[in-house]
């Protein structure tokens, strides 16, 4: 094998390696979402790094490897993106439903969503507009329709896409809540251990 084939191979294999660092590290600091500073960083190193591989080999074979390089680190970058974080699903469970009120910060009363099966567990949102219309429905039980967002298997985010086949109410603010004390079960099951 010689030298800038061993030096290819070990450049493809450092914007890999870098690339994976990158969405570990922004999965660590909690970013959750797309953020270009980590991977410009991860692309100046890698450049930086295939400088120091290639430079036994002739030019042409330095640039062509460089590319690849780059072309690697921005795909291992894609893949983890497309298939690890950010993986969405809708959910739709049983919940009843309140109206807690007016909240005084916000001056939009506060509806109380609450899983029927998890009745420690509950949705809040602030929306007068929400609560008029399930007022007008004048049902208890109701069908939602949840959006559940995961990076590597860890809860980022849920919230409330429809009711009862309804969407587009404004809300000032939506929460999750518990109540009680211990293990707090919900539908959208528990984290895995790695989760922070």
């Amino acid at each position: 094998m010689d030298a800038s084939y061993r030096g290819t191979v070990a450049a493809l294999a450092l914007a890999v390696g870098l690339g994976l660092l990158v969405q570990l590290a922004s999965f660590i600091l909690k970013l959750g979402f797309f953020w270009p500073a980590p991977w410009v960083v991860g692309g100046v190193l890698v450049g930086w790094s295939v400088r120091g591989v290639l430079s036994g080999g002739g030019r042409i074979v330095a640039v062509a490897a460089g590319v690849a390089a780059m072309l690697a680190y921005v795909a291992t970058l894609h893949l983890t993106e497309s298939r690890w974080f950010g993986q969405k699903n809708l959910l739709t469970v049983p919940m009843t439903w309140e109206n807690r009120g007016a909240d005084s910060d916000l001056a939009e009363p506060e509806v109380v969503l609450r899983y029927v099966d998890f009745p420690r567990s509950y949705i809040g949102l602030q929306s007068r507009e929400l609560a008029r219309q399930l007022a007008a429905g004048g049902r208890d039980t109701l069908q939602v329709s949840l959006r559940v967002t995961r990076d590597l298997g860890c809860l980022r985010g849920l919230s409330v896409q429809e009711i009862e086949g309804t969407s587009g109410w404004q809300a000032a603010w939506q929460y999750n809540g518990s109540t009680g004390a211990g293990r707090i079960e919900s539908p959208v099951g528990p984290d895995p251990a790695w989760c922070p």
